[in-house]
Order: C-alpha cells, then structure tokens, then sequence
C-alpha cells in the first residue's frame, strides 16, 4: 500500500539512518468529527475557515484563517492577527487568542505559550493550571501523562499536576497508548511504562504504537519489520500479509496472493475477498478501499458496500464521510446516500495557507487536522 503516515508527535524525516518513534495510525478518540472546518472562498478570492455540521449546515460561520478538529469542547482557530485562541461549537471564544501556539485539548489539558512567556498548561476554561519553564516543547496528555522536552532536547512526561514524573533522557518519545510510551535512546528505541523503566529494552530502530495489545517494529531500515506483544515476543506469523498499524475496530486488511484478506487483532483469518488496489481503516463498520482509481467502502464481511464513485474518501464518523467528486467535497452516509451534494472547496483536512507551527501532520483521511505537539522553537517561522 502506499499511505501517507499520520504522526501525531514527532515530525519525522525519513531518510536512511534516522531513527524514530511513530504515534500509529488508530483513531485519537479525543476528536469531535460532528462538526467539521471548510473552506470559504470570497468573490475576491479570500480564503476563510468555518464549520458545518453532519447534515451540511453551517454552524459557525467562515471567519478565520485555520482551524482545528473540537475536542474538549473546544477548537483551536487563528484570528486576523494570526493569534491562537478556542471556540466552543457556536464559535464563541472561550480562551482569547492571545497565543502564538498551542496543542489541543486531550483529557481536558492544553499547552499554550505567548511570546517571552514559558509554555503554560490550560484548562478548558483557560485558567492556567501550571506553568513549564524550562521546557521548550510539550505534547498532549495521554494516559495522565505529557510528553515533554528541555533545552537540552531531551524528552520526558509530566503528569496532570506539572510533576515531572519521569526525568527527561530519551531522544524522541510517542504518546502512551495501552501503558507503553515508545521512546528512543541514542540510536535504538523501546517501550517504557508509567514509571519510565524499559519493559521492552532498546532494540529497534522504529517502533510505533501498541494498538490491541500489538505494536509494529523494525530492526532495519529495509522491509515491513515485525509485530510483537507487550512481552517484547515475535507474533509476525499471525498477521502475515497485514500492515498492522492500520488495525482500528479490532480489523486490519492485508493482501495474500491475489485477494484481498481482513483479520482481526488475534490473527485470525476473517474474510478473504477481491484485489483491491488500496485501502483504510474500519470505523463504524466501514473501510475505504480502491477499486482502479476511484473509491468506495467494504463491510466488515470484506463484501462492497458503497460503490467506489469517488475521488478520495475520508473515513466514516459520526455517520458521515466525506467525498470528494471533482474537487469537490461533499458528506454521505453510510448506505451511500448523498448527505451533502459535493460542492465545497475543502471540509475536513485544511490546506497550508500560511506556516502556522502548532500542528505536526494533517491526517491522511482527510479528516480534520490536530495539533499534538507545542515547540516554541518553530513559532518564529511563522507566516505573518
């Protein structure tokens, strides 16, 4: 398959000796898809963010240079002055934009920093929590715990509280997921606990997020790699065929000879349908596949269920995913039924129009982009 990775913390440089750490591919359960950014184009050509909800209806109408997935409640858009700040879902600013950077909510925290300030921890009601002043980057919370790095570029968490829970010494590290946070040390990575003590030791040169209890690894630069458990053992002979990092709904696609294949998180064999020439992942019981060049969705069964008629697709949530026909985007259901007749220039992902520093990656689904990680290092490349 050729996929665009979505990484979420670190943004990463793939060239031949780089070591790394990869948040996967599963869905970030904090996102609220019910109401999505598009894009608004004036007669004089102008471009401005709004937000429509799951039947098409603008809810908060198009004012803002970029936008962000809700979550928390709240969404991150920049004003006219290029200053961060959150709306609630009727577009009210409830934290101001005074920022010039700042993560999303994740377990009701958000990093933020102003100019000359150190990073601060907010609230959902943008008090600040605690402060970090010797930390030049943060990620989101996750599992009570926040990815953290000091001047000296090293990386580790703190918890909920601004104690530092694990002492920075780790050259990269990823969000916990199922207990286990990857990180790398020098030019090998592992997985440590809560406590910041190996359970896999240091062995890898790319790790990536354990997702039901599995995580996908690679000794080399040079071929798919392994999957292992939690204990650190080789169970790649169980899910031969399959890019695990795309599993999601406890379903992973996979090719064998000259058919298409669906296990699920134990390895076993599910269902075995046609070629397709590329695919997602399930959510809500539904998988986006190639068929030639345009897309559609299978079932869970591996059987078509919407044909492919489209462009591109995102997947489905909150009974909706977005379409695209002729550059053009729209929303169907899931029986393939036209929610929103393909017509706007662009709902979901967001375009760069300028070089905002607050987000790491802009999700291969098309679906709304999130920023995860904070470096007030970037924020001077700014576009103004």
């Amino acid at each position: 398959m050729k996929n665009i990775l979505a990484k979420l913390l670190a943004v990463v440089v793939v060239v031949a000796t780089f070591t790394s750490c990869h948040f996967g591919k599963s869905e970030v359960k904090e996102i609220n898809y019910s109401l999505l950014p598009y894009v608004f184009k004036t007669d004089e050509g102008a471009m401005w963010l709004g937000y429509l909800d799951t039947k098409g209806n603008v809810v908060i109408n198009p004012r803002f240079p970029d936008a962000w997935a809700f979550s928390c409640g709240l969404a991150q858009v920049v004003d006219t002055n290029y200053l961060h700040g959150y709306i609630d879902e009727t577009g009210r600013f409830v934290i101001p934009a005074i920022y010039d950077n700042e993560t999303m909510f994740f377990e009701n925290l958000a990093f933020a920093h102003q100019p000359g300030q150190p990073i601060v921890c907010l609230n959902t009601a943008g008090k600040v929590v605690f402060e970090l002043p010797d930390i030049i980057e943060a990620g989101v919370f996750s599992e009570g715990l926040a990815p953290v790095c000091n001047s000296n570029n090293k990386w580790g968490f703190v918890n909920n509280k601004g104690e530092m829970v694990i002492t920075p010494q780790f050259d990269q590290v990823d969000l916990f997921s199922e207990g286990l946070a990857g990180v790398m040390l020098g030019d090998k990575c592992g997985y440590i606990g809560h406590d910041g003590h190996f359970v896999i030791n240091p062995q890898y040169r790319t790790v990536y997020t354990f997702t039901f209890g599995k995580a996908h690894v690679k000794k080399s630069n040079y071929g798919y790699g392994d999957i292992i458990d939690k204990q650190g053992v080789d169970v790649s002979d169980k899910f031969s065929g399959c890019d695990y990092d795309w599993i999601s709904e406890g379903l992973v696609l996979g090719t064998e000879k000259q058919h298409t294949i669906i296990r699920n998180h134990y390895g076993d064999l599910m269902a075995t349908t046609q070629k397709f020439d590329n695919w997602g992942r399930f959510s809500e019981g539904l998988c986006k596949v190639l068929i030639g060049k345009k897309w559609g969705f299978i079932d869970k069964k591996g059987l078509v269920a919407i044909n492919p008629l489209y462009d591109n697709v995102s997947n489905f949530h909150d009974g909706v995913a977005i379409v695209v026909v002729d550059d053009k985007y729209g929303l169907i259901d899931h029986k393939g039924n036209v929610v929103v007749e393909p017509q706007y220039l662009h709902i979901g992902s967001i375009p760069h129009f300028w070089a905002g520093s607050s987000e790491t990656m802009l999700k291969s689904d098309m679906l709304p982009k999130y920023s995860c990680r904070l470096d007030i290092n970037r924020t001077k490349k700014k576009k103004k």
